[in-house]
């Protein structure tokens, strides 16, 4: 799986070309455009993010969808485009290491290996605007997560 994020930092789309047989994961309504060679399942269940107890979850306490849509490449290299669903920027994350906590609803698209699960955020991400419930994402492949507006990286200590 490749991704390529095109029209930074404003209305970003993310590219992802599949080789044969490759899936990718991606939050409901998230598709823009695919290639004729792209079948689509969707679920609620995602391999390594758990079943309907976990969809639940992430439905009611993080506002992410119930429905996981994974598109996968048949007979050859297959691309989806995908957009958040507000406007602004997206970036990838390449992940093999230990589990990264996000905003909920930023979420948008990974590979099959990546799981979904919520994490308490606790008071200060209430009264940040962030809501009671982060997204926490653990497994190693790639991450494709949105913004509303630019997203600034930083390298921390």
């Amino acid at each position: 799986m490749q991704v390529n994020i095109a029209y930074r930092p404003s209305f970003a789309l993310a590219v992802v070309k599949l080789a044969a047989n490759e899936s990718v994961v991606t939050e409901a309504g998230a598709m823009v455009s695919m290639s004729s060679n792209i079948g689509i399942q969707t679920s609620s269940r995602q391999k390594a993010g758990g079943g309907l107890l976990k969809a639940l979850k992430r439905s009611v306490l993080a506002g992410e969808s119930f429905f996981m849509n994974t598109y996968t490449a048949q007979g050859g290299e297959g691309e989806v485009t995908l957009a958040p669903t507000l406007p602004g920027d997206i970036i990838n994350i390449p992940m093999s290491g230990p589990a990264i906590v996000i905003q909920s609803t930023s979420y948008l698209a990974s590979s099959p290996g990546i799981g979904l699960d919520t994490q308490w955020g606790g008071l200060k991400t209430l009264f940040g605007g962030e809501g009671l419930f982060m997204l926490k994402a653990s497994g190693s492949g790639e991450l494709v997560i949105s913004s509303f507006g630019a997203i600034h990286e930083m390298n921390l200590n």
